[in-house]
């Protein structure tokens, strides 16, 4: 499922650095918080992110992939534009997609956006 993933982000003008991306999710997740224990989140601002860095998929990418209500990967300007049709906000957005998906997965291709963190242990949520 990766590799496909890889592909397709490759397909869209992506940039990968690695095979495999971090995972986070936009803006904080409850349900991943209720059903994980992560102790510790890395926030970074997504305006600092490159768009060719960065690909975003509705829920869980693996766990939606063979499910009748799987949307493909998008990009960063894809969701800015479902974020403009929602007023502008993230959290209007964020709940008009509930509760056929529970959040926004983000795909970072590169680590180079943890450079401020070396040294620091702070594992991304859901890890890689």
């Amino acid at each position: 499922m990766e590799k496909w993933l890889y592909e397709k982000f490759i397909s869209l003008g992506g940039n990968p650095k690695f095979k495999n991306p971090f995972y986070f999710t936009l803006q904080k997740s409850d349900n991943l918080h209720a059903n994980f224990d992560v102790p510790e989140v890395i926030e970074i601002n997504l305006n600092d992110i490159s768009a060719s860095d960065i690909s975003f998929t509705f829920d869980d990418s693996m766990a939606k992939f063979y499910t009748s209500d799987w949307k493909p990967p998008f990009l960063k300007n894809h969701l800015f534009e479902f974020i403009y049709r929602n007023e502008n906000s993230i959290d209007k957005f964020l709940k008009s997609i509930q509760p056929q998906y529970l959040y926004i997965e983000a795909q970072l291709w590169t680590d180079k956006y943890f450079d401020c963190m070396r040294g620091v242990h702070t594992p991304p949520i859901l890890g890689r």
